[in-house]
């Protein structure tokens, strides 16, 4: 297919998310990757080119559909889960698969609400399922049960609800707990749904007084912000928290017994299969999907040969793990791309190849530096969404002076005008949408000696969440260590790519005076110098706000500098205006860091640094806006 069909679908495309989804603003275009994939930082749907050159405008119109139907009434990933889900041994795990289970159901809720309002979807919709959930596609031997009720539960929509048919015949387990819970599957599709009509006057008044108790103490700490969202997102929300609390209550518990069926049977096969146990510990000291999977579709696949009850407790936080890791990337198996979460609450989520070649088959995990984003992907699409919630510019227009026609004269300024003429052109005022919100950031981490272990392992998680979530939303940032001198490992006009990860990765390696080509003296640790270095570099952006973040475990002992240094340093900045400067103190026993910066975090434990600095990100972003806007 020429460049040119290309551009004319992708056009086509475009015409229709303006109709289909002109409140999110979602735009399309083409990639030449085979992944879907929704950017809502630029509010673009990334179409692989492929489909649109072997399936068409159609199919792809479908797909487009079904994400717009997401961003327009998904929240099911704003909820913390209800007091009355069955708490499970292995929570990790279990948090994992809910997510997953309700991505999975609520792909016909989607396509319901969607047929309703536009029904000319349903064409589209049925494009897709013919040539994805209709198509008989064999599964891979040893998949767990779990995953695959989830994607049956996903496909029965395109089914008509009704029991699978030869072609899709599943297991009997799988049949049984289908069947048990097909009725309420229903009813969370067709009779949780928001009004079709956008328009908030068509909400039940009753909504607007139980949301601050029933529905705003669940959402998650980091996505909840500190204005009200509007009334049309407050009943959206009310409508999912319902669906949630039926899926709960009559679909997650028959889910999440055939997800310990699972551990059971893994843990089991793991126990048969010394080798196989050997190769499982490995994987999870060195965290990679595509191992897991492959291990995991190895070991089920066998006949059992010890009795489940018999697997032990190691047994089954080993198989726990490993079913951890295969879901982190198994939406690989989904039958269409699954959903972003909401518009303006996630960030870049990659989607699938849609199609008969989908398939369970994951990419390694190459990397210290990506192993580190796996672990926190979820902190980094929560926090990118709900600060670019805040960021993005208000569309409710505001009233700004100084302009030279406007609708309405500025009487303060015609005074000033008054005394010098020069100020002719600022004399009126004018209907805007205001700018976005403008900062810079700059994370300074301590690489002494003392940070060795597992607190530079957290700082190195802190860091890739920032890194991540502010390259995200555009705002400019910089990264350096510090022992006796300034370490930079990311500069502010540093385009974040494979060579940029690597260095920031090895940040530990600084820490144990090991890291090839490095500066490596981590016996020092002079905080006042490095300090006002750090500050020249972020005071010299453009920005209106400037914000130094310094994480630190120890005191100020330098070879050219004390504690008196750092005490000057400190108060030097301070007299800085627009600079916000902010001390965490790593690890217990860090108090000394509320003595030394007026704005301090002390004790911070350190598997809680990353969720703090996503904390702190969010304060000093968007606290004042919030409360503005």
């Amino acid at each position: 297919m020429t460049t040119t069909t290309i551009s004319n679908q992708v056009r086509q495309l475009n015409a229709l998310a303006a109709g289909l989804c002109y409140d999110a603003q979602i735009q399309v275009e083409a990639t030449l990757t085979e992944q879907w994939a929704y950017d809502p930082v630029r509010r673009v749907i990334q179409v692989a080119t492929r489909d649109l050159a072997e399936q068409g405008t159609g199919y792809c119109a479908g797909i487009l559909a079904h994400e717009a139907g997401h961003a327009l009434i998904s929240r099911y990933s704003l909820f913390t889960p209800p007091e009355h889900l069955p708490v499970a041994q292995h929570s990790g795990l279990t948090e994992r698969a809910l997510l997953q289970l309700l991505n999975a159901i609520e792909d016909p809720r989607v396509e319901c609400w969607m047929a309703q309002r536009y029904p000319g979807c349903r064409d589209w919709f049925g494009e897709v399922d013919r040539a994805t959930a209709l198509q008989p596609e064999p599964q891979p031997a040893g998949l767990p049960d779990f995953l695959r009720f989830a994607l049956e539960c996903a496909r029965e929509w395109a089914l008509d609800w009704q029991a699978a048919a030869p072609a899709f015949a599943v297991p009997p387990a799988i049949a049984a707990a289908l069947a048990a819970t097909r009725t309420d599957r229903r009813r969370y599709a067709e009779d949780t749904l928001p009004p079709t009509s956008l328009d908030a006057n068509d909400l039940d008044p009753a909504l607007f007084e139980t949301y601050p108790q029933q529905i705003w103490p669940r959402l998650l700490a980091p996505i909840r912000i500190r204005t009200w969202p509007s009334r049309w997102e407050q009943g959206v929300q009310h409508h999912a928290w319902q669906a949630g609390e039926l899926a709960h209550r009559q679909i997650v518990p028959t889910a999440l017994r055939l997800l310990e069926g699972d551990v059971q049977r893994l843990a089991a096969g793991l126990r048969a299969d010394r080798a196989a146990w050997r190769q499982a510990g490995a994987i999870r000291d060195q965290p990679d999907s595509a191992a897991a999977t492959r291990l995991v579709l190895t070991v089920l696949a066998a006949p059992p040969v010890a009795p489940a009850s018999e697997t032990g407790l190691a047994g089954q936080r080993l198989a726990a793990d490993l079913l951890y890791l295969m879901l982190a990337e198994a939406t690989g198996q989904r039958q269409r791309p699954g959903p972003p979460p909401p518009i303006r609450e996630c960030a870049l989520v990659d989607k699938p190849p849609p199609g008969p070649r989908t398939r369970v088959q994951l990419p390694p995990v190459a990397n210290d530096y990506e192993r580190a984003r796996l672990r926190i992907a979820a902190q980094i699409d929560a926090l990118t969404g709900q600060i670019e919630y805040i960021l993005q510019p208000r569309r409710r227009l505001h009233d700004r002076a100084g302009y030279p026609s406007g609708y309405r004269i500025d009487l303060r300024r015609v005074m000033d005008f008054a005394a010098d003429a020069r100020r002719y052109h600022q004399l009126w005022r004018r209907k805007s949408i205001p700018d976005r919100h403008d900062a810079a950031v700059f994370l300074l981490v301590d690489l002494s000696g003392s940070m060795q272990g597992p607190k530079s392992e957290a700082a190195l998680l802190g860091t890739v969440l920032m890194v991540e979530t502010l390259h995200r939303l555009g705002v400019p940032l910089a990264v350096a260590g510090f022992q006796d001198e300034l370490i930079p490992l990311l500069d502010f006009h540093d385009p974040l790519d494979a060579e940029r990860r690597q260095t920031l990765e090895t940040m530990p390696q600084e820490v144990s005076n090991s890291r090839p080509g490095g500066h490596n003296r981590s016996q020092h640790n002079d905080d006042g110098p490095c300090l006002l270095a750090a500050a020249e570099q972020l005071l010299m952006q453009a920005a209106s706000d400037h914000i130094l973040i310094v994480i630190s475990d120890g005191l100020p002992e330098g070879r050219r500098s004390d504690e008196s240094d750092l005490r000057r340093a400190i108060a030097t900045l301070c007299e800085e205006p627009g600079l916000n400067l902010i001390g965490i103190g790593l690890g217990p026993d860090t108090e000394h860091v509320t003595e030394y910066y007026p704005d301090a975090v002390a004790n911070v434990p350190v598997p809680e640094l990353a969720a703090q600095l996503g904390a702190l990100l969010e304060r000093v972003l968007v606290g004042g806006m919030a409360e503005a806007v």
